[in-house]
């Protein structure tokens, strides 16, 4: 517990405060937990140090604290950006580094998380079609990657053909498709 929290206090304080979602009468457990995350949430938006965890305690809470997702998405997105881990994907293909290989899979979360949180209710994500969401197979052949990795892979897929049909066709769910635009969309 002390080294995960030397690392991040920000991901501990996430997965206590999931913890304490799972078990019984646990208002008092999840305010607690709940309270103490957000804090550290507020503080590190002025801190600029970051780190993986940091990336990974954003996008756990986004997936289980609703009333917070698309705040700790965006948040998410900024940071890991800032980290340039929408680099990693290149360097990963020059060199296939365990470190590149860490940062190019939360990247590719970063994306599923973003899309879900953002084509659900009708925003436009915040992440786009680029050479690493495109080539995100690349992954799978690396040598380093897992079965979890082809579920990753899947889902960064299926979004990257829903962000095509959101961004051909809106937002407007009383919009009328044409013959011509459901074969287009198969």
């Amino acid at each position: 517990l002390e080294e995960a929290r030397q690392s991040s206090s920000l991901l501990v304080a996430t997965i206590l405060t999931v913890a304490a979602m799972q078990i019984p009468n646990r208002d008092k457990s999840l305010r607690g937990a709940y309270d103490n995350f957000v804090t550290l949430m507020r503080a590190s938006c002025l801190l600029r140090t970051r780190n993986l965890d940091d990336v990974r305690a954003l996008c756990l809470g986004a997936f289980y604290l609703p009333s917070l997702s698309w705040a700790l998405c965006s948040r998410a997105i900024r940071v890991a950006t800032e980290m340039n881990l929408h680099k990693s994907s290149l360097q990963f293909a020059r060199g296939g580094r365990q470190e590149n290989y860490e940062r190019v899979r939360l990247w590719y979360v970063l994306y599923v998380c973003d899309h879900q949180f953002a084509l659900a209710y009708g925003r436009p994500p915040m992440m786009h079609d680029d050479a690493a969401i495109r080539n995100a197979d690349k992954l799978l052949s690396s040598g380093l990657s897992t079965r979890g990795d082809r579920w990753l892979v899947a889902q960064v897929k299926l979004f990257r053909i829903l962000a095509g049909a959101y961004f051909m066709y809106g937002c407007d769910p009383d919009l009328e498709l044409s013959g011509q635009d459901f074969e287009m969309l198969q």
